[in-house]
């Protein structure tokens, strides 16, 4: 959801993104034998139904959870948070409790985080889904927390065009600014985006700025059209195996 509670139709071809890459993840998460819990996380995970009436990411992970049979061997945690006290009673009543399945919490999202990263064992996988919006609440040593974290998958989106617009300065639109200031952490900014001659050009300049930043990573940065996923991965085992998401993207 936008800013203003809406679901637009950028964000429509996001959450069908995320509904394919967490359907596929599921289905290779489900085969390995030592995996036993799987943690989805959502830190911004707004009111499950936009103001507009469309489904959110929330609502989305929740019916693409149970469109898979999950193994008797295997749990899978759908962990919900908004700080916002009035999202936060509408994604309750959207989300309808499933037992242990579901958990929804109205706190900071950095404390969501770190209480989602607490449950991790040996066999945990934790895939997290960051909305842009919600970039600049998450502080830096939360970031640091997760890139450390064994066995997870970190999805964002970031609306390329718009942003590579809005850096130099050809598009004022202030939704973009929280994007913005988490590029700028990533050790992209005014100066940097005025530099590149196309939006390519600033796709693999990213790309740089976040090899150098998360060096320790094996990650992925995908650019479709107006948006690049970034798939940051772990090195585990499971890498071989987990590349395959992405193939069904082409």
């Amino acid at each position: 959801m936008d800013v203003k509670g809406n679901i637009e139709n950028h964000s429509k071809a996001k959450l069908n993104i995320y509904k394919k890459y967490l359907e596929t993840y599921l289905l290779i998460m489900y085969k390995l034998d030592y995996c036993s819990d799987i943690f989805i996380v959502e830190p911004f995970a707004g009111k499950g139904i936009s103001d507009n009436g469309e489904e959110g990411s929330a609502v989305i992970a929740k019916k693409a959870i149970k469109s898979i049979s999950t193994p008797k061997n295997k749990n899978v945690h759908l962990i919900l948070n908004d700080i916002n006290e009035e999202s936060y009673k509408d994604l309750v009543k959207n989300l309808e409790h499933d037992g242990n399945r579901i958990s929804c919490s109205n706190k900071d999202a950095n404390g969501c985080i770190v209480y989602a990263l607490s449950k991790a064992n040996n066999k945990t996988y934790y895939l997290f889904f960051i909305d842009p919006w919600g970039y600049t609440q998450v502080k830096q040593e939360t970031y640091k927390k997760i890139f450390k974290a064994k066995r997870l998958d970190f999805l964002i989106f970031i609306p390329v065009n718009h942003i590579y617009r809005f850096l130099r300065k050809d598009d004022n639109s202030q939704q973009l600014k929280p994007i913005a200031n988490f590029l700028n952490d990533m050790g992209i900014n005014e100066k940097d985006a005025k530099k590149y001659q196309d939006v390519l050009s600033f796709v693999n300049g990213i790309k740089k700025a976040f090899t150098k930043k998360l060096i320790q990573n094996m990650f992925t940065i995908k650019y479709l059209k107006t948006q690049i996923i970034v798939m940051l991965i772990l090195l585990d085992k499971t890498y071989s195996r987990r590349r395959k998401i992405f193939r069904s993207f082409r």
